[in-house]
């Protein structure tokens, strides 16, 4: 529990349900609306509040996925494992933790994603 308090109030980790299993590192793009899915590059990390079927055109461009909301059966957790990309799925905070430009590590090990480099 004690562990649990610590992510949720730093400012640059966050953990949820392990959806998809790896360690990938790689820069964070932001997608909070369809729109932002142009922004989305070969190799990003995609942070975003959950994923619908609009998400597929740029799936196959990411490294992982990190979602504040979903578990397993979430569209974002399906994708990815079928992709066989690391994903994060109800991570709740993910959005309001990573910008774009950060450089994030998934470790679905521990279920868990943070900041590399700010």
């Amino acid at each position: 529990a004690e562990v649990e308090e610590e992510i949720t109030k730093s400012d640059d980790k966050v953990k949820g349900v392990a959806a998809s299993m790896g360690i990938v590192e790689g820069p964070v793009c932001l997608v909070l609306n369809d729109g932002d899915l142009r922004k989305v590059k070969k190799g990003d990390i995609v942070i975003t509040y959950s994923c619908s079927a609009s998400f597929n055109v740029v799936v196959g461009l990411c490294s992982g996925i990190v979602t504040d909301y979903g578990g397993m059966l979430s569209h974002a957790a399906i994708v990815a494992r079928e992709y066989g990309i690391p994903a994060i799925v109800g991570s709740q905070q993910a959005t309001a933790k990573f910008k774009d430009g950060d450089v994030i590590k998934i470790d679905s090990s521990t279920a868990t994603a943070f900041v590399v480099e700010r």
